[in-house]
């Protein structure tokens, strides 16, 4: 439970009060995830969770607002920080379903959910963007994007989980900062854990999973790959070429399209399916990008060093 606290902002003192009460959430817009309940406001978003995420504790350690010593390495610097939160008992939960009656179906048997309240930004899906011209997807907003990844990425490496979320519903623009920004960050699992553990906790996409499953399938690298540790390096990997790919056909509805054919092609050497990455395979300083780009990541893996992945960005100015 969490109580008031000074320095808080005014506009959250609903959910720093002993007895949760709901009226504000009657005039939000409530949105279903997958195993999730969101809810927008004002200056708010708001995410309630029947379980307890795995990084539950990490998302409080990095929040100045949950955390009076939070590490000088900011988790959400890329992404939407953490305000508050709170547990919600059965009756907390049987209140809500009284005043949301549709929650029923979503909260039954449910009787400790999660409530968290997040910083409410001006955010658009990065594809959306890219699809109305709105964004161009040169090599400083590539350069931006990647950064972004490999920071957050990279961070929550660091304290042991990994997120497997990467795909383009929860890969965001900030219209205000003009930043790229990554949500779902308790969705992340613990690095320790097999693929094959983790299965039933990936949700999402896993369109980005495909360069890992490949080099799971080597010999070679079966070793190195027996946890998720260097999970996050394949997906920072598959989407940095699939970047690079839509950036130069300018196709950005194809972006899906890419990450899975181009994987295909650079780990398991095959032929191309599409004409437009046949084109662009034969040239020979694209090639060559390409080439390094999986060289750096299978130099990450067999070192097992995640960090080595960030050498990707130096390729940017081959280009």
């Amino acid at each position: 439970m969490i109580e008031n606290q000074s320095e808080k902002p005014s506009d959250l003192r609903l959910f720093f009060i002993d007895e949760f009460d709901f009226p504000a959430l009657e005039q939000l817009q409530l949105l279903y995830g997958s195993k999730s309940l969101f809810a927008l406001h004002e200056d708010f978003f708001i995410k309630i969770l029947p379980k307890k995420p795995f990084v539950h504790d990490v998302l409080l350690k990095h929040s100045p607002f949950t955390n009076e010593n939070a590490p000088l390495i900011d988790l959400y610097k890329y992404s939407p920080r953490l305000l508050a939160w709170k547990e919600l008992i059965r009756s907390d939960i049987k209140d809500l379903i009284m005043k949301k009656p549709h929650l029923a179906g979503y909260l039954k048997n449910v009787d400790l959910a999660y409530l968290y309240v997040f910083e409410r930004r001006e955010l658009i899906k990065i594809h959306q963007l890219l699809s109305k011209k709105l964004l161009l997807l040169d090599k400083e907003i590539i350069a931006k994007i990647m950064n972004s990844l490999i920071y957050t990425i990279n961070l929550l490496q660091m304290e042991g989980f990994t997120y497997h979320d990467l795909c383009d519903d929860n890969l965001l623009w900030d219209v205000r900062t003009q930043q790229p920004f990554l949500i779902d960050l308790d969705s992340a699992v613990p690095t320790h854990l097999r693929y094959e553990e983790a299965q039933k906790y990936l949700e999402g996409q896993h369109t980005y999973h495909r360069v890992y499953l490949y080099l799971r399938r080597n010999k070679e690298y079966r070793r190195h790959l027996k946890d998720l540790r260097l999970f996050g390096s394949c997906l920072i990997f598959n989407y940095f070429i699939t970047l690079l790919t839509t950036s130069l056909t300018k196709k950005y509805n194809m972006m899906n399209y890419y990450a899975r054919e181009l994987s295909r092609i650079l780990v398991l050497k095959t032929a191309p399916m599409l004409n437009e990455i046949q084109i662009l395979l034969n040239n020979a300083r694209y090639r060559g990008v390409l080439q390094r780009s999986l060289e750096i990541l299978l130099e990450t893996i067999e070192t097992e060093q995640p960090g080595r992945i960030n050498a990707l960005l130096g390729l940017l100015r081959l280009l």
